[in-house]
């Protein structure tokens, strides 16, 4: 069965793409960078790459021996054993790896059976402008797949761009790839317009992929794939600025049965995402179009983030509902009038409000009594966006002198423009002075350009123990706007 024409961005399938394209100037035909993009798209696309998986090798690898004396021409290199010279060669460059087949027939069958690192970037020399002809790159990619008989484990493919007249091309990527056991695989398109073509079925054949990260497409019909099309060893999966349908993703995470780790980015359909998998143990939604996400069974689930996304459908925001995840840990952002949180049969709903509540002294705490919780077992508190206000202030040491437990205080300044910066420092140092209830200043000072920045990676490092922290610690002396806007040191606090 033919795949059904998609709810949105019909032109992929029709002839309207054509005349789109022959009304783009030539030389954006070719794929463009993400900060050409409008402002959405360059968003999310930057987002996507600053999170994408490092190659193990690097062309800026210095060469400690360069400079070494030749000892009267003798070549001790091909004297090592061969399962070294492999391992050398297995930690160059592709390019310069098949270098070394010119060196001698020996060199030669070793450079045949070595497993090498594919970077599209490291092909071909980048322009002054630090931009490659994608068609060049397309060409040096396809040569560089069928020459080598070998394996290559790691793929990193994101310069190239690819139309509909060019999925014969991609297919045969793939094929590829199945049969040279690429376990990691980055393949990002850089489409004129967004979002570009559909991914061939032929992907399913990876068996042996174990992260996979791709961006700018449209996800393959999964309706129509044949019968026992999966993942069976993919354990991380991102998907960037992808078309795709609730059962596309569905499919996803029945067919891939050790999938830990899935990430959805600046997703381009209004997605209702149900995860169920007995595998799964971190999601995240980022920059996305979500109408719902629910969590159905997932019994290994310890991260959930919805993080910058939005509803279009509802003005009561993304439903984030949770039925099965007994192992969930963490859970982040709720924000008010943005998300509605069902966990079993309780709703959680809250609003934003114009409406001050007033300025709440420390009295005001003291006056209602101690919260249970906070004296027992509040271990951590982060206070983002700090402004100095004295309500502020009265907050922050009403919880030091009184959570008994507390290991970690956090106080994000705003970062931006004071009236009185002096005053912030003054309320600092009291408050590192006042008298813990847990026995000891536990005060960090952190700032963050970005109110509320978030990291990709962190988020499902499970070695990372609060992804939450993503800002930047401020030094002991620190520095702060005046009103003018210039910075001004406030001493140690």
């Amino acid at each position: 069965m033919a795949r059904q024409m998609p709810r949105i961005y019909p032109q992929l399938l029709n002839g309207s793409l054509a005349a789109e394209d022959a009304r783009v100037p030539t030389e954006m035909r070719h794929g463009l960078a993400p900060e050409t993009l409008e402002p959405l798209h360059n968003l999310v696309l930057n987002f996507l790459y600053a999170f994408l998986l490092e190659p193990p090798v690097s062309v800026a690898a210095p060469l400690s021996c360069a400079a070494a004396e030749a000892a009267a021409d003798v070549d001790r290199i091909s004297l090592l054993p061969d399962d070294l010279l492999c391992r050398v060669v297995s930690r160059l460059p592709a390019k310069d790896g098949a270098r070394t087949a010119v060196l001698s027939s020996h060199w030669r069958h070793l450079w045949r059976s070595t497993p090498l690192v594919l970077v599209d970037t490291h092909l071909l020399p980048a322009s002054r402008a630090g931009a490659r002809p994608p068609r060049a790159v397309t060409a040096a990619v396809s040569e560089a797949l069928e020459v080598h008989p070998g394996k290559f484990p790691f793929v990193s493919l994101t310069c190239n761009f690819f139309a509909r007249a060019d999925r014969g091309v991609l297919a045969r990527w793939f094929q590829l790839l199945a049969t040279k056991g690429v376990s990691e695989l980055v393949l990002v398109n850089r489409p004129w317009p967004l979002p570009g073509v559909c991914l061939p079925v032929a992907l399913f054949s990876c068996a042996s992929l174990i992260r996979l990260y791709l961006g700018a497409w449209v996800f393959p019909d999964t309706a129509t794939l044949p019968r026992g099309a999966a993942f069976p060893n993919l354990r991380e999966l991102v998907l960037g600025c992808v078309i795709m349908e609730d059962q596309d993703l569905d499919f996803v995470l029945a067919a891939s049965p050790v999938l830990e780790i899935l990430a959805v980015v600046g997703s381009q359909t209004q997605l209702h995402a149900r995860l169920v998998s007995q595998s799964l143990r971190c999601a995240q939604f980022c920059l996305s179009t979500l109408e719902e996400v629910a969590v159905v069974d997932a019994p290994r689930l310890e991260r959930l983030f919805v993080w910058c996304s939005s509803n279009h459908r509802s003005k009561m925001g993304i439903r984030v509902k949770i039925s099965r995840a007994p192992q969930l840990r963490m859970l982040g952002y709720m924000r008010p009038g943005a998300h509605v949180l069902e966990i079993g049969n309780a709703t959680i709903e809250s609003e934003e409000t114009q409406e001050t509540t007033g300025n709440i002294h420390l009295k005001f705490w003291q006056e209602n009594g101690l919260i249970e919780c906070v004296r027992s077992h509040l271990k951590n508190i982060v206070f983002r966006q700090y402004h100095g206000h004295h309500n502020e202030f009265a907050f922050l040491m009403f919880i030091a002198e009184n959570a008994e437990v507390l290991e970690r205080m956090v106080v994000e300044l705003k970062f931006g423009m004071y009236a009185a910066p002096e005053n912030i420092a003054v309320k600092m140092k009291a408050l590192e002075c006042a008298k813990w209830a847990s026995g000891g200043n536990k005060l960090r000072l952190s700032f963050s350009s970005f109110p509320s920045a978030w990291s990709l990676a962190k988020g499902s490092d499970f070695s990372f123990g609060d992804p939450f922290m993503c800002v930047s610690d401020i030094p002991t002396y620190i520095k702060m706007r005046d009103s003018s806007g210039k910075f001004q040191p406030l001493g140690f606090v």
